[in-house]
């Protein structure tokens, strides 16, 4: 996906949301709650600015209003991404202001370092169609459509592309980006529920889930443990899981109340907007977990560096963080052999919705390249090269994922370039744990630094 993922990355937030995939085992770690107090307004710092703005409304027939978060120190000169927040149904436009705080929340957060600075609009999710047809707000996804985005992208500066853009809402609000938003991932690609999973998938997703995961760069889903909706949570997040589409579970303390919608606000919002993820902070395993492979080695950080020991004969880290795209990104990381000889680089990686690995010096200590590929392994399909690895130094290693290739560079030199259309690709069978990414070793201690991802589109 995108995809995913959280987030936030524990290298800019400190947490690691629960990203699950059908192909990671491993249960999700749970979600911290928000710092005390998070939702108090505090004394010098600079704030945002909220704008009560009054528009024109077709798909109602009159004139509406709707609520709009300027970020601190925003500037017309710039552009910025928008995020489109959803109230339940015992509110309007001013719900997410009044009681959830949603104002003072985010500019603790800009205080903090932790947002990507963004426009936040809260439009009122009741529209109904002139002379009273149809239900409450059966004319909504007409007004936030063809209504509400138009006026913001031609009143203010900001980017006018699905990836610059996020939906997500309460109860009734999540209720809405989900059908709305999951039906229209040409619109938009950050899409959140909190408290109102739907219970069963909508149509886009059921009928083709690799196209949601391309699209996708974040789908959260969030609920309450004592929520009178946590059934219909359940069943959506199993229903994502059914479909190998990637997401953020995040299950609260707490039912149907602001104190949890206020936290999922505090989480979701940022995982907003960020293209360029640092993976490994050099101070921690923050994100990672030891890969359990059976026989392997220590994995600890020393001086800067994330070290794997010798294994009997497999050694790695997993990705346990926010959900990372799937497709159209690149990854870069200096990897060195420290002793042994045999792959000191292997790293497992998503293809879509698949998986596939790529080592560097393995079977014997040269052999680079890409497994499985139609069921062989990189020492036998075309994407194998030769190469010399010396101990103790270091080696920069560059892969990308497009829908089109898969390409690996070895310091400046291109070594990997695959065309896997109609290619049967799949995770090497000995790495089938090291997803949705991981870093393995065989045989050999060896050692990585800043190893980083950003997104292609």
């Amino acid at each position: 996906m995108r995809a995913l993922l959280l987030f936030v990355l524990t290298v800019v937030t400190g947490f690691a949301p629960g990203f699950t995939n059908a192909q990671d085992k491993k249960q999700p770690k749970k979600l911290p709650a928000a710092p005390k107090g998070f939702d108090v307004r505090r004394d010098k710092i600079e704030r945002g600015k909220l704008e009560t703005v009054e528009y024109d409304s077709k798909a109602t027939g009159g004139k509406r209003k709707m609520v709009v978060y300027l970020p601190p120190g925003y500037k017309k000169d710039a552009k910025y991404p928008v995020f489109y927040l959803l109230h339940g149904g015992g509110d309007d436009e001013t719900g997410w202001q009044q009681k959830g705080s949603a104002d003072i929340i985010l500019d603790n957060l800009y205080a903090d370092k932790k947002l990507v600075p963004m426009m936040v609009v809260m439009p009122n999710g009741f529209a109904q169609a002139p002379g009273g047809k149809g239900g409450k707000n059966s004319a909504f996804e007409d007004d936030l459509l063809k209504d509400i985005i138009p006026y913001i992208e031609s009143h203010y500066p900001v980017l006018a592309k699905p990836g610059q853009r996020a939906l997500a809402g309460l109860s009734m609000g999540a209720g809405q980006s989900i059908n709305i938003g999951l039906k229209r991932m040409d619109v938009f690609t950050w899409i959140g529920a909190f408290s109102g999973g739907g219970g069963t998938l909508p149509a886009k997703l059921n009928d083709d889930p690799v196209s949601a995961n391309n699209k996708l760069r974040l789908l959260w889903v969030s609920c309450g443990d004592q929520d009178k909706l946590m059934k219909n949570s359940e069943a959506f997040h199993a229903g994502l899981e059914a479909k190998k589409i990637a997401h953020v579970w995040h299950v609260d303390a707490g039912g149907h109340t602001w104190p949890v919608w206020k936290n999922d606000l505090y989480l979701f919002s940022q995982m907003l907007f960020r293209d360029e993820f640092k993976l490994f902070d050099g101070a921690s395993l923050a994100n990672w977990d030891k890969t359990k492979y059976g026989g392997e080695g220590d994995v600890k950080v020393d001086k800067g560096l994330l070290v794997l020991d010798k294994g009997g004969p497999l050694t790695g880290v997993h990705w346990i963080g926010p959900a990372l795209p799937r497709i159209n990104y690149e990854l870069t990381l200096e990897a060195m052999r420290i002793e042994g000889l045999d792959f000191f680089c292997g790293i497992g990686f998503p293809v879509g919705d698949t998986s596939a690995s790529f080592v560097a010096g393995g079977w014997g200590g040269g052999i680079c390249g890409i497994s499985t590929v139609d069921g062989d392994s990189a020492a036998d399909n075309a994407t194998a090269t030769l190469q010399k690895f010396e101990n103790n130094q270091w080696y920069r290693f560059r892969l990308r994922v497009t829908p089109e290739k898969i390409e690996v560079w070895l310091d400046d030199d291109q070594i990997v370039d695959l065309e896997h259309k109609d290619r049967q690709l799949d995770i090497h069978i000995a790495m089938s744990l090291a997803v949705p990414f991981g870093l393995t070793s065989f045989e050999t201690k060896c050692a990585y630094r800043n190893v980083n991802l950003r997104r292609l589109d």
